[in-house]
């Protein structure tokens, strides 16, 4: 009942937050309608440069040719009603994985965090919202928030998946992430939802067809789903 009651309050969160999201401004990476910045227009300044094209005496002007193409995004504020200002270097350097990389705007310009994700929201209260299927097993939405002067994640009890996937072997379903207790056994190419991760583990809450929970190891699959289909290590 506890986690039935924890992927409802997880539903109604993101509904929320989707509706906080409805007044901010869109800035497109390269085009890309999957790639994004939602920013709060009110504390923010667009560039949307690439590196190679700034000038020399720009901090951001690269001292590798291989990073050229990375883009200086925006100037903003994570909390409006802070004097902080930051930069967002948008990145899919050395090896192809999207980032967002924050520089604090002060004497000096200093590098804060690296964010891996395709779709970035920044509206303006404090907070940072973060998602994609980037260095990790499935679309991970994170959240984190500007703290005593530091960029931090909010940690949550689980992460959220909310997808329909298939088995793609026979797998065992336990009762608790400690894997001690047998619920049952599901056969190759049984219907799933994927429901819940447990944070830094390849442990998932999955329903069956009929509605019945249990936790499933997916292990470590690597680049391919080998027991969930669509879970699978993305990056490096």
């Amino acid at each position: 009942m506890r986690l039935y009651l924890l992927i409802f309050a997880c539903f109604l969160a993101f509904s929320t937050h989707a509706q906080n999201f409805e007044n901010l401004s869109k800035l497109k990476i390269n085009g890309n309608d999957k790639q994004f910045v939602m920013y709060n227009a009110s504390c923010s300044y667009v560039f949307q440069s690439k590196l190679g094209e700034l000038d020399r005496e720009d901090p951001f002007f690269p001292k590798e040719e291989v990073f050229f193409s990375d883009i200086k995004l925006m100037k903003t504020k994570i909390d409006q009603n802070s004097d902080v200002e930051f930069y967002i270097i948008y990145s899919e350097k050395p090896s192809g994985d999207p980032h967002f990389m924050f520089y604090r705007n002060g004497e000096y310009i200093n590098f804060d965090i690296s964010i891996s994700g395709f779709s970035l929201y920044i509206p303006g209260d404090g907070t940072i919202y973060i998602s994609g299927h980037i260095n990790n097993d499935f679309d991970t939405r994170k959240k984190y928030v500007f703290k005593d002067n530091k960029i931090v994640e909010v940690e949550q009890p689980f992460y959220y998946v909310g997808v329909k996937s298939t088995t793609l072997q026979k797998v065992k379903l336990y009762d608790s992430p400690d894997l001690t207790r047998l619920v049952g056994v599901l056969d190759a190419n049984s219907p799933v939802q994927i429901l819940l991760n447990k944070k830094d583990t390849h442990l998932f809450l999955v329903a069956t067809e009929f509605g019945l929970t249990g936790w499933v190891d997916n292990g470590f699959g690597g680049l391919r789903p080998t027991i969930l289909d669509g879970i699978f290590h993305a990056g490096d």
